[in-house]
Order: structure tokens, then C-alpha cells, then sequence
């Protein structure tokens, strides 16, 4: 296929889902500042309606609210979206400054349909380059929706018109669903270039446990468990769950299995 110049190139839409992170919904921000990008959109799940003062004056940013919950905020992303290629980031994220160059090489290839970037934690310990080097490779248990999922917006609204609900019964394991689903209209492509996660989670509650708990997850999701369950266990707080029905329970388990 041939080479799609600069004047040609895709149009790509950010989708951020974000809740109580601001300080580094900031930080992020200030990266996508002077790239290419065709629009922000925020997805906040605290419910705010209007763009928070600090906030205001970005550049092709939309601001909006979802339920709290990866899943149904990232559909309502989607539903927004006009680009042709979307990429789904965390507020954490540390992105490489190539990093558009590198949605473009991989997605205007056509076999791909879904990519990704190499995982890097920012921290000294031996132990997390184990999990950097274990999340190059593409299975359940190594692409997570922290290596900046992108995609074309096309396969997700001809394809897979499916999905959007499936992930809005998704309060937790959305990268799984996302992956599984597009897994089937085409290949997983991982860049070489790096991606920086917050390891904040690992450090509060332990680096082991959380790989731990991460496993036991997808473990009790393919054996048919609720999704409120999984969310209670990974955030280890039954508030504000509203995933209570048991056609949630089936799209969850029905998309990781």
C-alpha cells in the first residue's frame, strides 16, 4: 500500500477517561500541547459537566462526563469522536514525542487493526523492567488500555457497532473487551516506542499483589463473576458501583473468555 503523505494523513481524536486526576490530566495535557492532533476529548466520571476553570483555553479540547468506570467513559469517548484513528490514553501517560508518527506508520499499514506502545514504568526497581519486557508481548495478561490503545473509528462504527454497549457494561477490564473485539477484524501491532504508566497503584498497594490481584481478575471474569465483584476488588471500594444487572455480568465474561 502506498505511503500516505503528510497532507493526507489521518485525522486523530484523543480519548482520555479521567476521575479526581487532575494534576496529571495536567501533565498530560501540557505533552499533546503543539501535536498534530485533531481533538481532546475528556471523559471526567465525577460528573462535572462544564470544563473546570483550570482547564479552559486548550486547544481542541471537548469536555465531557460518563459514569465513572473505564468502560462506559471510553464509549462515550467513542460516540464523540470524528477521527479518523483514535487513541485512548490515560491520565498518567507519558507520551513519546513520536509518538503520532508512529499511530500513522502502524494504522495507514491496513492489516493492523488495533496498536499500542511499549510499556514503561518510571521507577528504578529491577522488577519493573521484567514487566516492561513481559508487556511486548501481545496476550490477555500483557495489553492493558495503559499502552495507549489506537484504532480506526471506522471498525469500531461498521464492524463492531456492538461494542459500544459491551463496554458501557464494563466498569473494569475494557482493555481486554477492546483488544479481544478488534483482535478479530485484523492484527495487534505494538510499537517499539515507549509509553510511561504511573506505577503509583503498584507502590501504594505493592508491586506483587497487584499483579496478584491483576490475575485473580481475569481469573473470576472467565469464570462468570459480576462486574461490580471485579471492580470492588481492584479499586477496594464498593462505591459508586452501578453495574448491578446480571446481561452486565454476561457482556463482561462473554469478552474476555
Amino acid at each position: 500500500m502506498p505511503k500516505i503523505g503528510p497532507h493526507k494523513q489521518k485525522r486523530i481524536s484523543v480519548i482520555i477517561p479521567t476521575y479526581r486526576d487532575d494534576k496529571a490530566l495536567h501533565g498530560l495535557l501540557g505533552q499533546l500541547t503543539g501535536l498534530d492532533i485533531f481533538e481532546i476529548i475528556i471523559i471526567d466520571g465525577e460528573g462535572r459537566p462544564s470544563t473546570p476553570p483550570a482547564f479552559k483555553g486548550i486547544f481542541n479540547m471537548i469536555w465531557s462526563c460518563a459514569p465513572r468506570g473505564r468502560g462506559p467513559q471510553i464509549a462515550h469517548g467513542l460516540e464523540r469522536a470524528r477521527g479518523d484513528y483514535l487513541w485512548v490514553l490515560h491520565a498518567d501517560a507519558v507520551v513519546h514525542p513520536r509518538s503520532l508518527s508512529d499511530i500513522h506508520r502502524i494504522m495507514d499499514a491496513g492489516s493492523t487493526a488495533l496498536g499500542m506502545f511499549s510499556l514503561s514504568f518510571n521507577h528504578p526497581r529491577r522488577a519493573y523492567r521484567l514487566f516492561e519486557w513481559f508487556a511486548r508481548l501481545d496476550m490477555p495478561l500483557s495489553s492493558f488500555g495503559d499502552q495507549g490503545f489506537f484504532f480506526r473509528r471506522a471498525d469500531v462504527v461498521t464492524h463492531l457497532p456492538s461494542l459500544l454497549g459491551q463496554l458501557k457494561a464494563a466498569p473494569i477490564l475494557e482493555d481486554v473487551i477492546l483488544r479481544k473485539r478488534l483482535k478479530q477484524l485484523g492484527r495487534v501491532k505494538k510499537s517499539r516506542l515507549k509509553i510511561g504508566t504511573s506505577p503509583r497503584r503498584f507502590e501504594r498497594h505493592g508491586l506483587w499483589r497487584m499483579q496478584f490481584i491483576n490475575a485473580v481478575i481475569l481469573l473470576k471474569a472467565r469464570l462468570g463473576a459480576p462486574p461490580t465483584e471485579l471492580y470492588r476488588n481492584y479499586y477496594a471500594s464498593p462505591a459508586n458501583d452501578t453495574f448491578t444487572d446480571g446481561a452486565s455480568a454476561n457482556a463482561v465474561r462473554a469478552n474476555i473468555s
